[in-house]
């Protein structure tokens, strides 16, 4: 933090104005690459929309969601789905 600046909690102060500080952690990869796994088991609590495709395997349709409290700051995780269909999602 430089100088006449200081964070307390989420909570940052700087040249005279406050702001909050809302921590965001999008996690993006390949498909199978372990995107979903890490956002719900990372998570305090996660979710993830699999379902099963036709080769037996589960994959994301949707975002992965989650929220994850460290020290005083609530962040909040997303899983982008890792298909190829997907990427007008995440691409720009």
């Amino acid at each position: 933090m430089g100088h006449g600046s200081r964070q307390v909690g989420p909570i940052y102060y700087f040249r005279g104005q406050i702001y909050a500080v809302y921590p965001r952690i999008v996690v993006t990869g390949p498909a199978g690459s372990g995107k979903s796994t890490f956002v719900t088991s990372a998570s305090d609590e996660g979710h993830s929309i699999d379902r099963r495709g036709t080769d037996g395997g589960t994959t994301t349709v949707a975002m992965d969601f989650g929220n994850l409290r460290w020290r005083e700051f609530d962040i909040t995780l997303y899983g982008t789905p890792g298909h190829s269909r997907f990427d007008p999602l995440i691409l720009p």
